[in-house]
């Protein structure tokens, strides 16, 4: 049982310190002056659009547009698009009243917005989202410099919060981009997120989201996991590019937040199910493994320094993405990680679609 702890330890510490340095290396920016389309769905959304817009529409970058697409909502985010347009004429807004009952309604709105796109490279956030500086557009479409590339996998933490389910979202979120940002530059594109990617007009039209419509969720990753292949897909990992959101500061919303989120990823292509399974066991075993050594052989040498290196590689990680968290919180990730990996791997076997937003 020694061999196998350490195995199961050196392998997880040897596929993640690769896997960061595969997808946070230095990444060159290149100037790129094509026009762009960003589009951000939003519903209710009228205090983040408010908090956050601004940051996005005052970019450095010489030619964009910006267009919120609004689905039946409820708020006065209508009218604060209005008094925004007088200020940025390259905000344009787009209201969704009637939707398909059959359709995804964000897919639906994603839809018309690229419909009504007026340029041919399409740059998509969320409402809750801002930049992390006025360079994020001229650095996130700079892989595009490549004429092969039709579409760019970004980074997007959340705001850092001194609560336990601050640090459970910080590690889920870190070990996610780690993954799906590492793979994609070794030529393993599996998904992105919408909070920070960009594509092609011409790739959506080639793919779509028609397969995976009455899907609730999957705008992002579903759409990645179909379109993006080696040749054509690109990561932007540098800083200035790096997109942040707000967190979910209750158990409640960010349990149904990640049900939505997970519900899409049994429909992701074979070869990446296999190799998310195969790191999903790794995750859910490794804290558990050298407890469950120490309880049965009563060596406490091996359990320590199992531990020592597993947080040691944790902390490499976080300090230079710059996530700081408290021991305990650091302490206690892991094993919640791995508890979040069980309930939420059943439960995306078992659930079932939701169509509303």
């Amino acid at each position: 049982m020694t061999w196998i702890t350490l195995a199961v330890l050196i392998l997880w510490i040897v596929i993640y310190i690769l896997l960061y340095t595969s997808a946070f290396s230095s990444q060159k920016t290149t100037v790129f002056n094509a026009p762009a389309s960003v589009i951000i769905a939003a519903k209710n959304e009228s205090l983040y659009l408010s908090a956050h817009l601004p940051s996005i529409l005052a970019q450095d970058y010489h030619n964009f547009e910006v267009i919120v697409v609004v689905n039946q909502t409820q708020d006065n985010t209508l009218e604060q698009l209005s008094a925004l347009q007088k200020q940025y004429p390259h905000l344009r807004w787009m209201e969704i009243v009637d939707i398909p009952s059959h359709l995804s309604p964000k897919k639906y709105a994603i839809t018309q917005a690229i419909r009504t796109a007026k340029h041919d490279y399409l740059v998509f956030t969320d409402a809750d989202c801002f930049p992390a500086s006025n360079k994020w557009l001229q650095n996130i479409l700079a892989p595009f410099s490549n004429a092969k590339i039709d579409l760019v996998l970004g980074y997007s933490p959340y705001i850092l919060k001194n609560t336990l389910l601050n640090a459970l979202i910080q590690y889920e979120t870190t070990f996610t981009a780690i993954q799906y940002l590492g793979l994609a530059r070794v030529g393993l594109p599996y998904m992105g997120v919408g909070r920070n990617m960009a594509y092609k007009k011409s790739l959506f039209y080639r793919y779509t989201f028609e397969k995976h419509q009455h899907i609730y969720s999957g705008d992002d990753d579903l759409f990645v996991n179909q379109a993006a292949k080696p040749s054509n897909t690109a990561i932007q990992t540098h800083p200035l590019a790096w997109v942040y959101s707000v967190p979910h500061t209750r158990w409640q919303k960010w349990y149904k937040q990640k049900a939505r989120h997970i519900s899409a990823g049994r429909y992701y292509q074979l070869q990446d199910l296999l190799v998310l399974g195969f790191l999903a066991i790794i995750n859910v075993i490794l804290p558990f493994l050298p407890l469950v050594y120490f309880l049965k052989t009563k060596n406490f040498h091996i359990f320590a320094l199992s531990f020592l290196c597993m947080y040691l590689t944790i902390k490499f990680i976080y300090t230079r993405l710059n996530i700081k968290v408290k021991l305990i919180h650091l302490l206690l990730s892991p094993f919640l990680y791995s508890l979040y990996q069980i309930t939420f791997t059943i439960k995306g076997i078992f659930s079932k679609h939701k169509t509303s937003w």
